[in-house]
Order: C-alpha cells, then structure tokens, then sequence
C-alpha cells in the first residue's frame, strides 16, 4: 500500500486499493509474532496474539501507535474512508500455543484463516 501511496506502484496484482475493506499484518514486536487485522470500516486494529499474556495492552499501544497513525492516512489517499487514529483491540478468544516459539506460526494461520472468512478460535498446531 505504501508503494501505490507514493506512486511507485499503481495496483497490486490489477487489483485497485479502491474498495478495500481489510488488511492482514503478521508483526513482531519483542521477538513475539502477533497478526494485525485492520477493518477499515470500524477504523480498528484487531491483535490476534497466541500467547495473550506475553504483551501488556500498553506495550500493544505504544507499540502500535505509529500503526495506528500512518496506516488511515495511506488509507485515505487510496480513497479507502476511516478515521485519522486507529483504536486497538485485543482478540483474547484465540487458542494459545502450547509450544514456546510457536507464535510465528499461530501469526501465519491467523492471516490465513481471517483471510477467507473462517473464525481463529479454534486455530490447534498440535
């Protein structure tokens, strides 16, 4: 999105930014993968996080904030309407990995399944 922002690419596979309701971002912060689902029509960030209590909601904030800033004003110059701060919401009804390390994973499936429609409650690696 960010390339089409600053003209070096004008679509993404034919496709227009135009219309877009949703992003998918798997992010690390402090060595522990999370997934970012940024609904643009409720302007929130949702955190899909397998181990809930690895991040304090501060750390998410503050982590998050330039997220949080930069992603409604490339979304707004790609026509996409949502407001200038996005809020930040914690999903705590994800299955947490047994396995430390696993985040990684847990962050790839969230995408995956968030992406066709499907609920991660139930995402089991095991």
């Amino acid at each position: 999105m960010l390339e089409w922002v600053i003209g070096l690419s004008p679509s993404v596979g034919g496709k227009s930014w135009e219309g877009c309701t949703n992003m998918y971002i798997p992010a690390c912060i402090n060595k522990h993968y999370i997934t970012l689902e940024i609904v643009f029509a409720d302007s929130t960030i949702y955190v899909y996080d397998p181990d809930h209590s690895c991040l304090t909601q501060g750390q998410l904030e503050q982590n998050l904030e330039s997220v949080a800033v930069i992603v409604p004003m490339m979304a707004r110059r790609a026509g996409i309407n949502v407001q200038d701060r996005l809020q930040i919401v914690r999903n705590t009804t994800t299955a947490r990995q047994s396995v430390s390390g696993d985040c990684s994973i847990f962050a790839i499936k969230y995408v995956e399944f968030l992406n066709i429609g499907h609920k991660v409650d139930g995402i089991n690696l095991s």
